[in-house]
């Protein structure tokens, strides 16, 4: 049962970044739409606007869609096109095997990968 659990994977996190990508440009129009036409000038002013129960829910709403956001857009890009040189099998298994595995130049470790290849657009 437990096996199958995986939040932000898939479906869901394209489904996540959909929805969140819709609604953070909308609040930001609407933030910048509202604050024009009513300027909080003060500290307080701005404090109360924000205690009010609806903008205080849009506000979480926002930071919460955007942190979801970017979580399944980093995980996507660190799962599918990031290849940590240490995930890389060596040369002597790539080449009996004929796997055409290059690891990334730009990986997460401090050191280059040993006999890694610049990428090109041609095989």
């Amino acid at each position: 049962m437990w096996d199958d659990y995986r939040p932000l994977s898939g479906l869901t996190a394209r489904l996540v970044q959909r929805v969140t990508a819709l609604y953070m440009p909308l609040f930001v129009l609407f933030v910048r739409g509202f604050l024009p036409f009513h300027p909080k000038h003060s500290y307080a002013q701005r404090v109360a606007w924000i205690g009010q129960p609806a903008i205080s829910i849009a506000v979480f709403v926002f930071f919460t869609a955007l942190l979801s956001h970017m979580w399944a857009g980093l995980r996507d890009v660190l799962f599918d096109y990031a290849r940590p040189c240490w995930l890389t099998p060596p040369k002597f298994i790539q080449q009996p095997l004929k796997l055409n595995v290059n690891c990334t130049t730009n990986s997460l470790l401090p050191f280059q990968c040993p006999g890694a290849r610049k990428r090109t657009n041609h095989c």
